[in-house]
């Protein structure tokens, strides 16, 4: 028997770091090559990535191409790299971006052409320049595209239009978390009190992220101020690195409340640390589908988290997500106050909705892959229903 034809996409990124669409790609990568889908990507940055070890350890290959510097040698470089390797689709996640990439895959050859919207914002502020640029992306997206994805319908929304659902090529994916990767009692918190020099009785409150402007640690550093205030019991863990880490330090160092602020920096064990917390909080400013609040339901742990449409469309599927106002300290110290220890009686713990498995993301991308190149990799493999 003649093997399936694999599906060849390549996946085009800033830079393989440790962001949440990067990570929630990477997780996938054994799904889809179980489906015979292969992944690779193309980092628009210089330098190597924090996951091009692992993404080479899986067989997948990272290539640079730098978009910074002389345009034409980016263009040139670009379609180069296309032309060499053939991929059967493009699939970018650069935002508006993306309008560009496709429309040099397509100048290259490059039949299928997904764009990914991510977040709900790029963040940059809304100058004409900056206006006349989204408006022109969105001209090469529509132009170019072959599919328009989004992890929810807020990112949609910010990226394609509110008018989004008119376009046949749009369809929302959540992005879903490998539930076998997570405790399924709570850990024990000892090893960890003690290695941060915190008493038995301490709630220990997380927050993942990066060290970046839509993480608003600012707003968390605060809200601890006003929590410490009232219950010094409460203990706040940072997981992550980034270029604000420094700036964060000093703010806390100005409030008065390092003694309850802790740097844990980048970590193997987030899904053990979430499972160890009384709650986690996600303050942001913006976000697309935030993957912190599904890894904390998957944990079992209850989330405070800033009113964003992402936020949600999660809740409207589930439990345990408490919603604050955004970039307001007070609100959110209020909301971690009244949570206060989590519950020992695992009846009470929220749990993550179907709809945010990884299984039922990988089907649903697969579902589109098949669909845009006729090629279907494997058939054979029992999780591919379509899902709505």
């Amino acid at each position: 028997m003649t093997p399936p034809t694999p599906i060849r996409v390549m996946h085009v990124f800033g830079k393989m770091d440790r962001g949440g669409a990067e990570m929630r790609t990477l997780d996938l990568l054994p799904a889809m090559r179980d489906r015979g889908v292969r992944f690779d990507f193309c980092a628009m940055m210089p330098g190597e990535g924090a996951l091009d070890a692992q993404i080479k350890a899986a067989g997948s290959d990272v290539h640079v191409c730098e978009l910074r510097g002389p345009k034409l040698g980016f263009v040139r470089g670009f379609r180069k790299l296309l032309r060499e390797h053939k991929p059967d689709i493009v699939h970018s996640h650069l935002h508006l971006t993306s309008g560009l990439i496709i429309a040099l895959a397509r100048s290259a050859g490059v039949r299928q052409r997904v764009v990914h919207f991510r977040s709900s914002s790029d963040g940059r502020s809304v100058s004409l320049p900056r206006r006349a640029y989204q408006a022109g992306m969105r001209r090469l997206i529509k132009m170019n595209a072959t599919a328009i994805l989004a992890v929810s319908h807020g990112a949609m929304a910010g990226g394609l239009g509110t008018d989004w659902e008119k376009d046949k090529r749009a369809k929302v994916i959540y992005n879903g978390i490998n539930t076998a990767s997570y405790p399924t009692t709570r850990p024990d918190r000892s090893a960890l009190r003690r290695e941060l020099s915190i008493p038995e009785d301490a709630v220990l409150v997380a927050q993942v992220g990066r060290f970046v402007v839509p993480k608003a640690h600012e707003v968390t550093v605060e809200a601890l101020k006003q929590v410490v205030a009232q219950d010094k019991r409460f203990h706040v863990l940072l997981i992550g690195d980034g270029p604000l880490g420094d700036q964060t330090r000093a703010h806390a160092a100005q409030a008065g409340v390092t003694d309850h602020l802790h740097f844990l920096g980048l970590r193997e064990d987030v899904p053990t640390l979430l499972a160890m917390a009384d709650l986690s909080i996600l303050p942001s400013h913006w976000e697309g589908l935030p993957g912190v609040v599904l890894e904390s339901l998957a944990a079992g742990t209850r989330v405070v988290a800033s009113d964003l449409p992402g936020v949600r469309e999660i809740a409207a599927k589930g439990d345990g997500i408490t919603i604050i106002r955004k970039a307001d300290p007070g609100d959110l110290a209020r909301a971690i106050l009244q949570a206060g220890p989590r519950t020992q009686d695992p009846a009470h713990s929220p749990t993550l909705p179907e709809a945010f498995h990884l299984d039922t993301c990988a089907s649903d991308l697969y579902a589109v892959y098949a669909g845009l190149t006729g090629k279907h990799g494997n058939t054979q493999h029992p999780a591919d229903a379509p899902h709505t």
